[in-house]
This record gives structure tokens, C-alpha cells and sequence, in this order.
């Protein structure tokens, strides 16, 4: 998934079936404002939402009729806490409780911010492995937390192998193999 380069509030899916657009839109109340009710969707969550997500072909206008619309005000499409209307064929959307929008990627800011977090925290005393078993457990289509825990891991076990090479005063040129059984070292 990776932002719309035209739009700062859509999505592209590039993976699994072709590419497709999710985009959030506000809904108003202003007497001007252009709020579609699509067909089969409650009346009465149309005239409370403050805004929609749709799932769009690419290219499609915001007019458009989307294959799926979340009616949520939430920033987030990975957490609006709503059900999905998917279209059906004869063009009215029915709920659908399987539907789920996740990220399966971070932008490389996030992650560097949620590793440096995870480590620190990790320091304090937290336990990396019990945080991606228990997240594996409690959240299986969430991919992105064991993978942070397993990169801090693997960055917490590079720390701690620099710190051993480094407090013993080996470096790479001054290295020795043992001496064989009887023989001195030079």
C-alpha cells in the first residue's frame, strides 16, 4: 500500500489483484455540499457520517460508484471500528464482516520511529518476544508489530554483539587464532 501520488488522502494497493485506490472523503452538511447515498447503505448512517472511505478503480472520479464504502470519520481505514458495504453485481452494497482494510507496510519514518521506541522500551525491561507472540495471538491479520518486534530484536542483538567486540579491544586487524596445544603465541 502507498500514498496516491496525486492525493494526499488516498491509498494504491499494488499487490493481490490489481491495483486499486482507497480514498477517504468528508461528508457535509452544508446545503452545497454533494453527499451521495449509495444504495443500500441506512439512511440514517448516511445523515450521521462525517466521512466516508471508498475503494475505487484507479482512475475513477470521487462521483464514481465505489466497490466498497466505510462510512467512519477516523483518519485511519486500518481502525474506523464500522462494518464495509461491498457492491453487489445489481449495483446495491450489502455489509460484509470479513472485509478488512490493514497496512501492510510502513513508510521507512514509522518504522525507524517505531523500532527506536521498541528498543528503548525494550531497555526498560520489556519483552520483545512476549509483545510479537502476543501480538501473533491477539491480532492475527496484523503483520506490521511482530515484524517491528523482529527487526528490534535483530537490532538489540547487533547493539549487544558491537558492545562485546568493542569492550574486549578486538578489532579486525588485531585478531589471533589461538595457539595450538604447546606452541606460544607470537
Amino acid at each position: 500500500e502507498q500514498r496516491h501520488p496525486d492525493r494526499s488522502d488516498a491509498f494504491v494497493r499494488r499487490e493481490g489483484g490489481g491495483p486499486l485506490v482507497l480514498r477517504r472523503a468528508p461528508r457535509s452538511k452544508e446545503r452545497e455540499a454533494i453527499n451521495i447515498a449509495w444504495k443500500g447503505l441506512p439512511a440514517e448512517d448516511f445523515r450521521k457520517a462525517r466521512a466516508e472511505w471508498k475503494i475505487h478503480k484507479p482512475g475513477d472520479d470521487d462521483l464514481d460508484v465505489p466497490l466498497a464504502v466505510a462510512l467512519s470519520a477516523s483518519e485511519d481505514p486500518c481502525n474506523i471500528g464500522v462494518l464495509w458495504w461491498l457492491k453487489g453485481k445489481s449495483g446495491m452494497f450489502r455489509e460484509d464482516r470479513s472485509m478488512q482494510v490493514c497496512m501492510d507496510a510502513l513508510r521507512e519514518a514509522e518504522a525507524e520511529a517505531c523500532n527506536t521506541a521498541l528498543m528503548a522500551w525494550a531497555g526498560f525491561g520489556g519483552s520483545l518476544q512476549d509483545l510479537e507472540e502476543e501480538a501473533i495471538r491477539e491480532y492475527t491479520d496484523e503483520l506490521a508489530l511482530p515484524r517491528l518486534c523482529q527487526t528490534a530484536k535483530a537490532a538489540l542483538a547487533e547493539a549487544a554483539a558491537a558492545a562485546t567486540n568493542s569492550c574486549c579491544g578486538a578489532s579486525s586487524g588485531d585478531a589471533q587464532p589461538p595457539a595450538a596445544d604447546g606452541e606460544e603465541s607470537k
